[in-house]
C-alpha cells in the first residue's frame, strides 16, 4: 500500500528557473512558491536547482513553502524522479532532527509529507533515505512524537514514511527492524487499544508496516506481545479492512511452531471462530455493506488461520483438549454447516485432530466418520473437489488405527460408497486420495473389499486410466491397486460369485493392454524403478491367465518391456531377468486356442 501524504512534469524551461532565481523581493518569491503549491501536479516546470538552493533559505517561511512545493511536486510520478536527489532529501532529514517545538512543528510535518511523497514507489529515494541515516531518524522523531499529543500529525506521517520506505523490498524492511522501529510499533498499537475510539487511520498503517516485513523478510518472527497486540485490535475492530490486516499478519506469522501455539493458548482461534461465524451469518443476512469480495477475502483468511494453526504440534492438543475443546467443539458443529467455507474449514480441521490415534479412536466412537461419509456422499454429487479433497484426507487420517478400520469395515458403508464415487471422479489429485482412503480401510480385510470393487461398475476402468496420467505418484497408486486386486480375485475361491472371471473381463473391456503399452513407452527414460518392479509385479500375476496375456501380446506390451529394459542402464540383474520372464509368459500364454 502506498500512500501520497498529502499529478507530470511537461517542460524542463530555463527561464522559469531564472524567473525564480531573480527574484530579489522575499514576498514575491513566498507568492511564486505558493503558486507552484497551489498547481501542484499542473505546474509544468522543473524547478529543482532552485528548490535545492531554497532549503538553504534562513528565512523559515521560505523554507516551509520550499519543503510544501517539493511534496505537492512529488504526488505526481514523473516529477518524483526529478527531485529524488541527496541534495534534496537530505536536507529534509535534517529538518527531521530538529527538537519538537511550536515553531518547528510544522515544518517537520511539511517535511514528512514530502519525505513520504519522494519514496513512494521510488528506490532511488529509499536508497538516498538509508544511506544518510534516514531511518535512524525517522525512528527518533517517531519516539518523539509518541508522548506528545500537538505531534499526533507527524507520527502518522512519519509511519506512513515508513511504510512507503519498507514496501519497497527486503533491504528497506531489514534497515526498519534493524533501526528499532518494531517496539515503537507495538506502543502505538497498545496507545490505540487503550482508547475509547481507536485511530483506525492510524491502526491500519502501523499494520500495514508489519505485513510488508512478514512479505520482504518471510522468516522473520515478530515478539509474542507485537503478535498478542494484532490479536487484541482483531477482537476490538469492527473494521473489515483492519480485520483483513490483522489476519494477514497473524496467518504470515502462524507459519511458525511458536506462534501457532501462542494463537492456541491465548484464545485466538476461539475469537477467530466467533467471528467468522458472525460475518458470515451477516453477511447471510445482507446486513454487511462491504463488497462481497472484501468479506470472501477476510473470510478466507479466517479460515486459513485456523487450518495453520490445527497443524501445530502443541496448538493441536491444546485445541482438542480430549474432545472438550472449544474449537473441536466448534468444527464438529460446522460439519452440519451449509456454508463451504466453514464446511470446508471443519473438515481441514478435523484431518488435523486426527493425527494421533487415541484422537481417531475417540472421533471414531462419536461418530464423525459417518459424519465425513455424509459430507463427502453429498458433494460428490455437487462436484465440489475442495470438500471431496479435504473430506477423504479426513477419512484416510481417522483409518489409521487397526480398531478404526475394524469397525468402519464392520459397518459396510465406507467401501461402496467411496468406490461408486470413484468412476466419476474429474480430478486426479482427488481420485489419489480417494484411493488412499480405500487402501487404508481394506487393510486386513481384502476379500471383503475386492468384492465391492468388482461388483461396482466402471471402478477398474479408474484404477486403469491412472497408469496413464502425468503423475508418477498416482501411476504407482494405481498399479499397486490393481496388483492387490489381482492377487485375491485370481486366487481359487469358495463363493458363488466368479471374482475371476468378473475381474479378467473387466480389464480386457478397459484395455489393460493399452493402457500399459501407453506407461511403459512414454516413460522408459524417467519411470522410478519402484513403479517398474510393482508393474512387472502385476504382470507376472496377470500374464499367467491366456484371454490377458492374448490382450498384452495384441497391445505390444513384450516390445514395450524390451525397449524400456534396453534404454535403462540402472535395472538390477534381478529385475532384468524379471523382464524376461514375463516377456517369455506373455508369449507362451497369449497364443490362440
Amino acid at each position: 500500500m502506498f500512500y501520497h501524504l498529502g499529478g507530470s512534469a511537461k517542460k524542463s524551461t530555463s527561464l522559469e528557473t531564472l524567473v525564480i532565481q531573480n527574484i530579489t523581493n522575499v514576498n514575491d518569491l513566498k507568492t511564486k512558491l505558493s503558486d507552484i503549491i497551489e498547481k501542484g501536479k499542473d505546474y509544468d516546470f522543473d524547478v529543482s536547482s532552485c528548490l535545492k538552493s531554497l532549503l538553504k533559505n534562513s528565512d523559515h517561511e521560505i523554507m516551509l513553502l520550499t519543503v510544501q512545493a517539493i511534496s505537492e511536486l512529488a504526488k505526481c510520478e514523473e516529477k518524483r524522479d526529478t527531485y529524488a536527489h541527496e541534495d534534496i532529501i537530505k536536507p529534509l532529514i535534517n529538518i527531521l532532527q530538529k527538537d519538537l517545538t511550536s515553531e518547528t512543528i510544522e515544518l517537520i510535518k511539511q517535511s514528512c509529507r514530502a519525505l513520504g511523497n519522494l519514496c513512494c514507489d521510488c528506490d532511488t529515494a529509499r536508497k538516498i533515505i538509508l544511506d544518510n541515516k534516514g531511518v535512524e531518524t525517522l525512528v527518533s522523531l517517531l519516539e518523539k512524537s509518541l508522548p506528545n499529543r500537538s505531534a499526533e500529525e507527524i507520527k502518522m506521517f512519519t509511519i506512513k514514511i515508513l511504510s512507503n520506505y519498507a514496501i519497497g523490498g527486503q533491504e528497506f524492511s531489514e534497515s526498519i527492524v534493524q533501526g528499532g522501529l518494531m517496539p515503537l510499533l507495538h506502543k502505538i498499537l497498545t496507545i490505540e487499544l487503550e482508547k475509547e475510539d481507536m485511530n483506525d487511520n492510524m491502526v491500519s498503517t502501523t499494520l500495514s508496516i508489519l505485513n510488508v516485513v512478514n512479505e520482504n523478510t518471510l522468516e522473520f518472527l515478530f515478539e509474542p506481545e507485537v503478535n498478542i497486540a494484532v490479536l487484541n485490535i482483531l477482537k476490538e475492530t469492527a473494521n473489515l479492512e483492519i480485520s483483513e490486516l490483522c489476519l494477514d499478519h497473524l496467518l504470515a506469522q502462524a507459519e511458525h511452531e511458536e506462534v501457532k501455539t501462542l494463537l492456541a493458548k491465548e484464545n485466538g482461534v476461539q475469537l477467530v471462530c466467533g467471528r467468522l461465524e458472525q460475518l458470515v451469518q451477516c453477511q447471510e443476512a445482507g446486513d454487511l455493506r462491504a463488497e462481497d469480495s472484501e468479506v470472501e477475502a477476510v473470510v478466507k483468511q479466517a479460515c486459513d488461520l485456523i487450518v495453520i494453526v490445527l497443524t501445530g504440534e502443541e496448538a493441536v492438543h491444546l485445541l482438542y483438549n480430549r474432545g472438550n475443546g472449544e474449537v473441536y467443539i466448534t468444527m464438529v458443529k460446522w460439519l452440519d454447516s451449509n456454508n463451504h467455507h466453514l464446511l470446508t474449514t471443519a473438515v481441514l480441521a478435523i484431518a488435523n485432530f486426527a493425527r494421533q490415534d487415541d484422537y481417531c479412536i475417540q472421533m471414531m466412537e462419536e461418530n464423525i466418520f459417518d459424519k465425513l461419509l455424509d459430507v463427502f456422499e453429498t458433494h460428490h454429487a455437487q462436484a465440489a473437489a475442495a470438500v471431496q479433497h479435504a473430506a477423504l484426507a479426513a477419512l484416510r487420517n481417522l483409518l489409521m488405527p487397526a480398531a478404526n478400520k475394524r469397525r468402519a469395515g464392520a459397518r459396510g458403508r465406507a467401501a461402496p460408497l467411496l468406490l461408486r464415487a470413484l468412476p466419476a471422479v474429474e480430478q486426479q489429485h482427488v481420485a489419489y486420495k480417494l484411493l488412499a482412503a480405500l487402501r487404508m480401510l481394506v487393510d486386513g480385510q481384502v476379500g471383503r473389499m475386492y468384492y465391492f470393487i468388482c461388483q461396482v461398475e466402471g471402478c477398474l476402468y479408474s484404477l486403469i486410466n491412472m497408469l496413464i496420467v502425468c503423475h508418477t505418484v498416482m501411476q504407482n497408486e494405481g498399479v499397486l491397486a490393481l496388483t492387490l486386486l489381482a492377487i485375491e480375485s485370481l486366487k481359487p475361491q469358495d463363493s458363488e460369485f466368479d471374482y475371476e472371471k468378473s475381474f479378467i473381463t473387466q480389464l480386457v473391456n478397459s484395455e489393460i493392454g493399452k493402457h500399459i503399452s501407453v506407461l511403459v513407452e512414454t516413460n522408459c527414460a524417467k519411470m522410478p524403478v519402484e513403479v517398474a518392479e510393482n508393474l512387472l509385479a502385476f504382470l507376472d500375476i496377470t500374464s499367467k491367465k491366456n484371454e490377458l496375456a492374448k490382450d498384452y501380446k495384441e497391445a505390444k506390451v513384450p516390445e514395450s518391456l524390451q525397449k524400456f529394459m534396453d534404454s535403462r542402464k540402472d535395472l538390477s540383474d534381478d529385475l532384468k531377468s524379471c523382464i524376461v520372464a514375463v516377456i517369455a509368459t506373455i508369449s507362451d500364454n497369449g497364443k490362440e486356442k
